[in-house]
């Protein structure tokens, strides 16, 4: 059963619809998939990099959503809004299970001495925290704390840039161990019953229960950490000390998972025997981190409830977990079991759960187990065969959300769809109903979403515009399509819908489309062969030409296999260079901007009319008039980001904003001249805290495994923007930086206070007469309903 709003939210909406003056008001609208639920992809959950807790009360760490609490395996689980925004790593005290504390990974502000990430606590089981440790007061480069780990005593220790940090219990302060500095970066650190373990690159680092007195030991040269995870990986028991490592080429694996271990006892380094299974398979698996995912491995002294526990070891191969059955003397398993595999293309299908795994964790008592994956959390009760792993996502909304279509403009309950990474694309065409969330099923990390607003009947769902599906509100709902086989060209600035102006009449199930492509225009023939469609477009005579391509009624036909071209036509000629459009005025008195590049520099045109029978256009001077002479300066226009960086008012073809180097600059009069929007970008900078280029990746990366899932849909400082239809001079901004912003009268106002705490990226908006649609990435998508009532 899918979860969505409650009567309450229903209800709140309805009294907006009508006019009563209330404050605005926000809600989760995400899709939501029950506890117990047995279904592998895709989830209502993004990915999750961290486990702490057990069976009565379990912590989950997300990618810029914070730490989330679930108390209990029928609870849902609970955004901690006070916990760190950029939390990464976590770990509880043994000796009070309401102490916590939490690594981050580094700050995104421009200035390095403005930035506050490290070491946060708390004593409240996440209520409320304090930070603790700026690595940076120890010496260190740089404030990311991959690990950190308590002892049995309650010593804190934690991974920083240079050494291990050390807070004994009571003592307010930390230090940095004397023996581990100068090392390189601390990359994980463990405890085992009588020891502290840690490693860096090269090395490892091992202490004894306080942790005051370390022996280093170099990681013999040939042992190398190459798959994601590797350089982070570490377990230990009192003995041994176990490390991801070394994949290689081995049948019929492309590259074999290997364990590396070290004897304490003997002083030596080991790569654990080659236990094959009986179909003749490495028993670790093969490197799943192609697919995505981490190797790593994890220790735990489980007791099941007696008095003399055992340690057991788990290896991740990023699609598997593996278990030792048993240790020989020299500290290698002498056999595995696979108490999990994930189900993908390439996985091993054993069972019902999203690959590509972060973190595994066994209560020591009950011995439940939990696993973190790109699609939130899984577990699985108890030990014994039979028991089936199982979704643990209610409440838990961390998709990474790319763009976000709203269809039905002003409708009651509109239509909206919107692509995720790691679990598809999703649509509702009922945004009040419980039940009303569908996902695609062959959009894997889907990238982009599109529509008319106006249009409450159909959108496009994209993994690129080869595999793309059509959203619509009648069975069969979600059809697959093919838009076009240009892979010179993707993304939402290649590929768009004409937007149905207040002026013009709503159109009847219509969709209006503009493609930028190069000829020939192709199909797939029934032996899965290209072909050029009929006519101009598909023959040798346009090879090579670029064409801005118009399809009035795309829904008809949208599979270009089926419809072999019929309707598409050239509407215009981009200039030299042209990367992206964006069209306005509607569909009867259409104007194209175009962004390309020429001669090295970034530069923005506008169509001019026509000239013998191609399109003229014209030059504009984003840092200035067009009437200065030229040649213009440089546009500045920042050309990294993946959406933008020129947002065009689909309904008041005057105005458009344009984000650059030196600030957004905005015109209202179709390019003629442009000026700063001093507000504007006061406020996506946070007042010049945060930079305005290059594009922003979704968090910094540098010191831990992996921080940010927008990697390859780069956000500007400038997110997005939205234009209000019914009323063109309304305008919604966002920043993944500081929040959302709302212009009208002429006037910025920031309502980045209604955002949920900490606060995730938002990267697209959407918004109607009452309400703002914004998606993030990494918290799920939202509405705020009554924004015009914002103080």
């Amino acid at each position: 059963m899918i979860r969505l709003v409650s009567l309450t939210i229903t209800i709140a909406l309805l009294l907006s619809l009508i006019g009563c003056n209330n404050k605005p008001t926000i809600q989760d609208i995400s899709p939501d998939l029950s506890n117990g639920t047995s279904r592998e992809a895709p989830s209502s959950a993004g990915l999750t990099v961290a486990l702490a807790g057990g069976t009565s009360r379990l912590y989950a760490v997300s990618l810029n959503a914070g730490v989330w609490r679930s108390d209990g395996p029928e609870h849902a689980w609970v955004q901690l809004a006070q916990s760190p925004p950029r939390a990464y790593s976590i770990a509880i005290d043994p000796t009070n299970a309401q102490h916590l504390a939490v690594g981050e990974r580094e700050d995104d502000k421009r200035d390095v001495a403005a930035r506050r990430s490290g070491v946060w606590e708390s004593f409240d089981s996440g209520d409320t925290w304090s930070y603790i440790l700026d690595p940076r007061t120890l010496g260190c480069s740089a404030q990311a704390v991959p690990a950190v780990v308590f002892n049995a005593e309650a010593t804190l220790f934690a991974a920083t840039s240079c050494g291990v940090a050390r807070r004994a219990s009571g003592n307010p302060k930390f230090e940095i161990a004397t023996d581990t500095s100068g090392l390189g970066p601390i990359n994980a650190i463990t405890v085992s019953q009588n020891g502290v373990w840690a490693r860096t690159a090269n090395r490892l680092l091992i202490a004894d229960e306080i942790g005051m007195r370390w022996e280093i030991k170099v990681i013999p040269p040939q042992f190398t950490f190459m798959s994601q995870g590797e350089v982070f990986s570490l377990a230990a028991s009192d003995r041994f000390a176990y490390l991801s490592c070394c994949t290689v080429p081995e049948p019929p694996c492309g590259g074999s998972n290997k364990l590396l271990i070290y004897n304490l006892g003997l002083d030596n380094w080991t790569i654990q025997p080659t236990l094959p299974d009986a179909a003749g398979k490495p028993a670790l698996g093969c490197d799943g981190t192609g697919l995505g995912g981490s190797k790593f491995v994890r220790g735990f002294m489980f007791s099941g409830g007696t008095s003399t526990p055992v340690f057991r070891l788990f290896v991740s191969s990023a699609q598997e977990i593996y278990e030792a059955v048993g240790f020989d003397a020299n500290g290698a398993a002498t056999g595995w079991s696979m108490p999990l595999g994930a189900s993908c293309g390439g996985c091993t299908n054993q069972d019902a759960v999203h690959s590509d795994f972060w973190d595994f964790l066994l209560d020591p008592r009950s011995g439940h187990m939990w696993v973190a994956n790109d699609g939130g959390v899984y577990e699985r009760k108890t030990l014994h065969p039979g028991f089936a792993w199982v979704m643990r996502n209610e409440g838990l909304h961390t998709h990474h959300i790319h763009t976000l279509t709203l269809m039905g403009h002003n409708m009651p309950a509109p239509s909206m769809a919107y692509p995720t990474s790691d679990n598809q694309g999703w649509y509702t065409n009922l945004l009040s109903s419980p039940s009303a969330w569908r996902a695609t099923d062959n959009l894997g990390d889907a990238n982009w979403s599109l529509g008319d607003a106006a249009n409450p009947h159909q959108a496009v769902l994209a993994l690129r515009r080869d595999v793309a599906t059509v959203a619509q509100d009648t069975a069969p709902f979600l059809v697959p399509i093919t838009v076009s086989y240009d892979r010179t060209f993707d993304g939402p600035g290649t590929f768009q819908f004409i937007q149905t102006t207040i002026q013009e009449e709503v159109p009847d199930n219509t969709l209006d489309a503009i493609l930028l492509t190069t000829l020939p225009l192709q199909y797939m023939n029934e032996n899965k062969v290209l072909e050029g469609v009929q006519g101009d477009l598909g023959g040798t005579a346009n090879a090579g030409r670029m064409v801005l391509l118009r399809k009035h009624n795309f829904q008809s036909a949208p599979d270009i296999n089926l419809s072999k071209g019929t309707g598409w036509s050239i509407d215009a000629d981009p200039p030299a260079g042209a990367t992206r459009f964006w069209v306005t005025g509607g569909h009867d008195n259409t104007l194209y901007y175009v962004f390309a590049v020429q001669g090295g520099q970034s530069k923005l045109f506008k169509q001019n009319g026509w000239e013998n029978g191609k399109t003229k256009w014209q030059e504009l001077n984003v840092q200035g008039r067009i009437t200065d002479p030229q040649p213009y300066p440089a546009s500045r226009i920042v050309a990294s980001v993946w959406k933008g960086p020129v947002f065009v008012n689909p309904y008041r073809r005057e105005e458009l904003y344009v984000l650059t180097e030196n600030g957004v600059q905005v015109s209202e009069d179709e390019g003629a001249s442009f000026q700063q929007d001093v507000a504007l970008t006061q406020l996506v900078t946070g007042m010049g805290a945060y930079p305005l280029t290059p594009g922003f990746t979704g968090g910094v990366g540098t010191g831990v495994r992996i921080a940010n899932r927008s990697d390859r849909n780069q956000m500007g400082a400038l997110a997005d923007m939205a234009f209000l239809r019914d009323d063109p001079s309304i305008v919604i901004a966002a920043s993944p930086f500081t929040g959302l912003f709302f212009k009208s009268a002429g006037n910025w106002k920031d309502l980045s206070s209604f955002v949920p705490r900490p606060m995730t990226p938002i990267s697209s908006v959407a918004i109607d007469t009452t309400t703002i649609y914004f998606a993030t990435e990494g918290r799920g998508v939202f509405r705020l309903i009554g924004y015009r009532n914002a103080p």
